[in-house]
């Protein structure tokens, strides 16, 4: 029975309830109880584990400020789900957290397309009303804007010239000299 995949699952719930109770280390040793199941029956593939994975992080980062270890974690979690062809919202937890220690780390241009397939998932299951959503959204488009150019200024600068990298912008009003 100890080494089930129930087991596994039990130790995962039980790490949640003492980061509920506020008990980190007793969380982080029931999250690693679990990993070493799941590591020696062979199932680290599975949603599970990556959901296991998921939570290590999110002990590591935010409670035990360990943020070497929770980017592993994170980026294990979403190696899982991809091998699993997985989505929804733990994937999409997944690489937002994943963009946020990429960030911190130095990593700007990794950490955009980790928020970029963050959002990707927050769209497709409904959950864009949330701030994890708006940083997603938010720092997966920087820096990804063509250069807008413009035509000369004089008169009404509603016309524009169209360039085939300009994104079509209604721009209105007039220069006044």
């Amino acid at each position: 029975l100890r080494q089930s995949p129930g087991f596994a699952d039990l130790m995962v719930n039980m790490g949640r309830l003492e980061v509920t109770l506020e008990d980190n280390c007793k969380a982080l040793e029931a999250f690693e109880e679990a990993r070493r199941i799941y590591q020696a029956i062979g199932v680290t593939t599975s949603p599970g584990y990556a959901d296991l994975l998921l939570n290590m992080g999110h002990l590591q980062a935010e409670k035990l400020e360990r943020p070497d270890t929770a980017l592993t974690s994170f980026r294990e979690a979403c190696d899982v789900y991809d091998a699993k062809g997985a989505s929804g919202l733990a994937v999409a937890q997944a690489y937002s957290k994943l963009g946020q220690m990429l960030n911190k780390a130095g990593a700007p241009e990794k950490a955009a397309e980790a928020y970029g397939r963050a959002k990707k998932e927050y769209e497709a299951c409904g959950e864009v009303d949330g701030p994890e959503y708006e940083e997603a959204r938010e720092f997966s488009f920087q820096g990804k804007f063509p250069a807008v150019k413009f035509g000369p200024l004089s008169g009404d600068i509603g016309r524009r010239t169209k360039n085939s990298d300009t994104p079509d912008i209604p721009i209105r009003g007039t220069i006044r000299g």
